[in-house]
């Protein structure tokens, strides 16, 4: 059986969709780089929309916003510290992703939408140890609101979601709506206990 995880609400204890923000990677960056975290947040409603989705180079594009407002870090050093400070894990739910992933009629994945950046960070930092990919909206040009998201991770693994069960845990409603109109298994997560005491998966947590 194959299951794919989101990362940001799922996976990580940052900022769920539902739930807000759980754990503020930013909450020290003004203290640390002099940036002001309201004014950072403007990025995700601008460029960095596109940098999520290939379509602009993340540290060209964070380069030349923090030059507009006059902010003196590099942009390879903004980014690194974002990578690291944001890696808050989901501790109740990691110790059933490291027994699920030592099972071997499963297969876990991870289904985001992040930058080459981010994406490559998390694989380097604990979770190719667990996962057999990580599918992100750079990689496949569009998001997870977008159905070809979905087809493409369908084509490259060979299934068909009507005639295999495909678990997805997301804590965004609408990408479970349109992984669901293509016949994934989707769940809407709000807490670990949707993957634990899902019905699928708790009989392969029993020791």
């Amino acid at each position: 059986m194959k299951i794919f995880f989101d990362v940001d609400g799922v996976l990580m204890n940052n900022i769920h969709m539902k739930r807000g923000w759980l754990n503020r990677w930013d909450k020290d960056i003004e203290k640390d780089l002099g940036i002001a975290p309201e004014k950072f947040q403007e990025i995700f409603h601008d460029w960095f929309l596109k940098v999520q989705i290939g379509q602009l180079d993340f540290e060209e594009s964070m380069d030349r916003w923090l030059k507009f407002h006059g902010y003196n870090a590099a942009a390879s050093h903004v980014i690194e510290y974002w990578n690291q400070k944001d890696m808050n894990l989901n501790e109740d739910l990691w110790p059933a992703i490291r027994s699920l992933s030592q099972n071997a009629n499963i297969e876990l994945y991870v289904a985001t939408n992040q930058s080459h950046a981010r994406a490559n960070h998390l694989w380097q930092n604990g979770f190719k140890d667990h996962f057999k990919k990580i599918y992100y909206s750079a990689a496949l040009s569009c998001f997870k609101q977008d159905g070809n998201y979905f087809r493409q991770i369908e084509e490259e693994l060979g299934f068909d979601p009507r005639k295999e069960t495909v678990l997805f845990f997301d804590d965004d409603e609408r990408n479970v709506k349109v992984s669901s109109e293509r016949g994934w298994n989707a769940v809407c997560f709000d807490t670990h206990a949707d993957v634990v005491n899902h019905p699928l998966i708790q009989p392969l947590l029993v020791s």
